[in-house]
């Protein structure tokens, strides 16, 4: 007989069990400024954030006790690239706010890298956790999660994030539909308007959990601290595809790819994105990467600028000197490319870094 590696046997609409045999992972949905902070997307569309705020604080202690439990962690961002290329035309007919600036301090409306796009602190991705963005409602659509979460053998999710009835119960409905078992922590999802955040859990565990289950957090960590996630399980022959969108299965087709790290402070200008794609074959944005010991010089800028290269001659080409110092940092868009436009890239602008061919 299969013991029960996960009970949460208070769960809506009946125990959640999980057994010896599956895996579960952490999904926090869309914890970003752009939706939680006062001056924020949200707030400047006419949104009181009070109630998306009441619900961090359950949601950082599932947080806690999922990375005790050794359990994974994937936490997504709804962020569109630079050039707005991944954003549908009718999402943004109906929200020309995407991609403007409402904030200096927060940046540009939901792309991804702008102040405003960050996770929040109280729930903030430590290393090793899995970092997605998304360009729809969806955690599932046009992403790699499908593919690593079931190379790292995934059966059952937990959920919490924001708002209840957009991207959490949609990430949750896609979920569903691939085969995972699917629980909502009902305390650590919120909306802004509380009666859609009623109806979200009553559609979710209607039907004899038509989507899936509901429980409180209590309960839920309650869970985590009896429970040790399994060692990962082996690599798979062959590496699985990040991503299965029309455009990678054509680089698949036609030659290799490669992850081109792109210097964050140059992604308006230049044309760069555009140097990114091939024939057949967008490129596509699958991260983020900040890496340590690297300073980025845009040009030699009057003395005061953050870029200011001094009287020194030691500024060399390309922009992105690496100095050792770990005090310094730049951030990168992580792109995965086909391998056509690496020789371009690197060619045409030396700011970008190569990193990864599979």
């Amino acid at each position: 007989m299969v013991g029960m590696a996960l009970a949460i046997d208070d769960a809506e609409p009946f125990s959640f069990a999980m057994p010896s045999t599956g895996r579960v992972a952490l999904l926090m949905i869309d914890w970003q400024r752009d939706f939680l902070d006062e001056g924020g997307f949200g707030h400047c569309l006419g949104n009181d954030v009070a109630p998306l705020r009441t619900a961090l604080k359950p949601a950082a202690a599932v947080l806690a006790a999922a990375r005790a439990a050794g359990v994974t962690v994937v936490h997504t961002l709804e962020a569109h690239t630079a050039d707005l290329a991944d954003c549908p035309p009718a999402k943004l007919t109906r929200c020309p706010a995407i991609g403007t600036v409402l904030d200096a301090a927060r940046g540009r409306v939901l792309v991804a890298g702008e102040p405003g796009n960050a996770i929040v602190d109280e729930v903030a991705p430590v290393a090793g956790e899995l970092i997605v963005h998304k360009p729809g409602k969806g955690a599932f659509f046009n992403t790699r999660l499908h593919d690593e979460l079931q190379r790292l053998g995934v059966t059952h999710l937990l959920l919490t994030g924001v708002t209840t009835e957009v991207c959490v119960q949609t990430s949750m409905r896609e979920a569903n539909d691939r085969g995972y078992e699917c629980l909502v922590v009902a305390d650590a999802t919120e909306s802004y308007f509380p009666q859609l955040k009623r109806a979200a859990l009553e559609m979710i565990v209607a039907q004899g959990g038509i989507v899936g289950w509901a429980a409180p957090s209590a309960d839920v960590i309650a869970a985590l601290h009896g429970y040790t996630a399994p060692p990962p399980p082996p690599p798979a022959a062959a590496p699985l595809p990040p991503v299965t969108t029309a455009a990678t299965t054509a680089a698949a087709a036609s030659g290799r790819r490669t992850l081109l790290a792109v210097s964050g402070t140059l992604q308006d200008g230049f044309e760069l994105r555009a140097n990114l794609d091939a024939p057949g074959c967008a490129a596509l944005l699958v991260g983020s990467a900040v890496v340590r010991g690297v300073r980025a010089f845009l040009d030699i800028k009057e003395e005061g600028a953050r870029e200011h290269a001094g009287a020194s001659p030691a500024r060399v080409n390309p922009a992105n000197v690496v100095t050792g110092n770990m005090a310094h940092a730049n951030l990168y868009a992580v792109y995965l490319v086909h391998e056509s436009v690496v020789l371009k890239a690197l060619l045409g602008e030396p700011r970008y870094l190569a990193i990864a061919p599979d």
